[in-house]
């Protein structure tokens, strides 16, 4: 399983000035482009100084920002209150971002903000209300979980269920996992197909895998082994261990595939190569 944290990039590539730009200025838009332009000429006190005006003027990634700079401690002036009160501006004025930073932060206990999962899961889910795929699956796995809250398989399917709606491939694939497993649910293997397509679709590497092992199995659909290889291929090509060790195992010929040895001690090996023993094992094996 995964958490996505935070990773914000604070480098912003515009135009670069000769001039710098002075204060006051005179509306959101042109404090904001200030600050950018300072920000790449690598000014990133004054470029706070018109961030933090923005804001002033109830921008919201202004603030977003402006509470970043006070939070990383760029300019040396580093201020955990002043960081957060600014992010928590942000996100009331509905900067998801900024939402999905606090929840983060909380939850983690980042950047001087003390752990605190019921902060974690209100921003997190004010980040989902707003669109924010990586705060759903993230309140998803607290509920999956129980990290921080009670376990609750029903609010967890929710949470995956709208982040695989905003097009995270991991809210599918954990999706398709509750209806394989009969996660709490009616064990559905067509439905497991229908959320691992979709995540595969969104370059979910286990999940390609997982797809093709439905249609190696005649799980859900009819089986189908030209396409398990096709989605063991892709897998592999991914660089999914599993997706590679599949393709080993149909290439010993043992199920209804055409043989081909060298084929199979060649999947064999990426698949050992990325890390699986069962790869290394078979491709030990083939090598004697």
């Amino acid at each position: 399983m995964r958490i996505f944290l935070l990773s914000i990039c604070l480098s912003i590539i515009f135009t670069a000035c000769a001039l710098k730009p002075t204060l006051p200025c005179n509306d959101k838009e042109s404090c904001k482009s200030s600050g950018e332009t300072l920000h790449e000429q690598r000014d990133f006190t004054k470029a706070a100084e018109f961030y933090t005006k923005a804001c002033d003027m109830n921008d919201g990634e202004m603030c977003f920002k402006s509470g970043l700079v006070y939070l990383y401690d760029i300019t040396g002036k580093q201020s955990i209150a002043r960081g957060t009160m600014l992010l928590e501006k942000s996100c009331d004025l509905q900067y998801s971002r900024a939402c999905f930073a606090l929840g983060t932060f909380y939850a983690e206990g980042e950047n001087g903000i003390e752990r605190d999962f019921k902060q974690a899961i209100k921003f997190h889910t004010k980040a989902c209300d707003l669109g924010e795929s990586r705060s759903c699956y993230n309140l998803g796995w607290y509920y999956d979980f129980g990290q921080g809250v009670e376990r609750d398989s029903e609010k967890a399917r929710a949470f995956y269920s709208k982040t695989c709606d905003l097009k995270n491939a991991h809210g599918c694939a954990n999706l398709a996992c509750f209806y394989y497993e009969g996660k709490k649910v009616k064990q559905d293997f067509a439905k497991a197909k229908d959320f691992y397509a979709k995540a595969c679709d969104l370059k979910n590497a286990q999940s390609c895998a997982n797809l093709g092992t439905l249609y190696y199995l005649g799980r859900g659909v009819k089986q189908d082994l030209t396409k398990a290889m096709a989605l063991f291929s892709k897998a592999c090509n991914m660089g999914d261990a599993q997706g590679c060790g599949s393709l080993g195992e149909l290439y010993l010929g043992e199920n209804g595939v055409e043989q081909d040895l060298t084929k199979a001690r060649a999947f064999y090996g990426r698949a050992c190569d990325l890390g699986d023993q069962r790869g290394c094992i078979a491709y030990r094996f083939l090598n004697q």
